[in-house]
């Protein structure tokens, strides 16, 4: 999706540079694999409660993908901020999270376009079903806070809660990369997929060129396998 959103962005005259769109990929394709992958010997200890992953291991971990040179250590930095690290006060609700991606440009652009977006398609899941043992009540009470979650994802998506978070470092207006491509690539991809109801929710939204996942993924994805095997070095698979 953030790929397709980048491409769209290229098309308006938007000229992004392609070390940008590597390091861009990059984020998106690490944002969870750090959290999943660590190992808790090398997590930083700033309490004895709180686990704080270091960013050199980030840049380790990135560097097992191919990527040389300054790059893994620019990608780990965003990286890190999307990161939810737990014990930090910031962590309670996700408004006090958010400034922290949006202080970064590529973090700035792949929370909402590529992580929120995606989360965001609920019904890219199958449909929530009741568990074995678990009550009528119970099941009502989880399908009401997943439904919950999904409309919350895409008001940070839709509702410009990056662009407006209140952070005095917000990428969005101090960073001339963001100022120049963040806002164009996170409009393209509002329109990307459209689910049932969205027209009606979000009426601001140009629908014109939505497309089902299966196009999306059929069209845009031997695209995205063939730029990732050249600039990350990759071996041929079959995403």
């Amino acid at each position: 999706m953030l790929y397709e959103a980048i491409k769209r962005a290229q098309e308006t005259g938007v000229k992004i540079p392609r070390q940008d769109i590597v390091a861009l990929l990059a984020t998106c394709l690490m944002h969870d694999s750090v959290e999943d992958w660590v190992i808790k010997d090398e997590h930083y200890k700033l309490d004895p409660n709180v686990d704080v992953i270091s960013p050199l291991l980030i840049s380790r971990v990135l560097r097992k993908t191919g990527l040389r040179g300054s790059r893994p250590n620019y990608v780990a930095t965003a990286v890190r901020l999307m990161m939810h690290e737990k014990g930090q006060p910031w962590m309670h609700t996700y408004e006090e999270y958010i400034p922290r991606p949006s202080s970064n440009f590529l973090s700035a652009i792949v929370k909402p376009s590529g992580d929120v977006l995606h989360n965001y398609q609920a019904d890219r899941l199958p449909e929530p079903q009741q568990r074995d043992g678990e009550t009528q009540e119970k099941f009502a009470e989880r399908l009401k806070d997943y439904k919950s979650k999904q409309r919350h994802l895409a008001s940070i998506l839709f509702g410009d809660r990056m662009i407006n978070a209140p952070n005095s470092k917000n990428a969005y207006h101090h960073d001339k990369r963001a100022v120049a491509y963040a806002r164009p690539i996170l409009y393209s991809a509002r329109g990307i997929i459209e689910r049932e109801g969205d027209r009606a929710k979000y009426p601001h939204v140009d629908w014109g060129r939505a497309v089902p996942i299966e196009k999306l993924k059929s069209e845009a994805m031997p695209e995205l396998v063939e730029t990732l095997q050249s600039d990350f070095q990759m071996p041929k698979t079959t995403l």
